[in-house]
């Protein structure tokens, strides 16, 4: 019974993780298109459309700090719960996520 939980936190841990990296990058993605085709694209869908980036960017940024933190978090349990199940040879010991932003 233990093992099975060990090994859904590992997961959750994995999705929070990979979730971190996917939210990073669409912001690094879309801010460096922004960045070299701003002066070209200037239309009313622009202006809209940078506002609104700028607005959603600052949520992603926050729900990529709240994946690191969740992360840390499931890192930290999963850990202690292979330690208790001396169990703890048989899984990775999860390091603690930073967050890129």
């Amino acid at each position: 019974m233990a093992r099975a939980r060990i090994e859904d936190l590992e997961a959750l841990y994995k999705t929070l993780e990979k979730s971190m990296q996917d939210t990073d990058l669409m912001i690094s993605d879309v801010d460096g298109s922004l960045s070299t085709a701003n002066e070209e694209w200037t239309s009313k869908g622009a202006s809209e459309f940078n506002e609104a980036w700028g607005t959603f960017k600052t949520s992603l940024t926050k729900l990529c700090q709240a994946f690191s933190s969740a992360g840390t978090d499931v890192a930290y349990q999963h850990n202690k719960f292979a330690e208790g199940a001396k169990e703890a040879d048989l899984h990775p010991v999860l390091a603690p996520l930073t967050s890129p932003r």
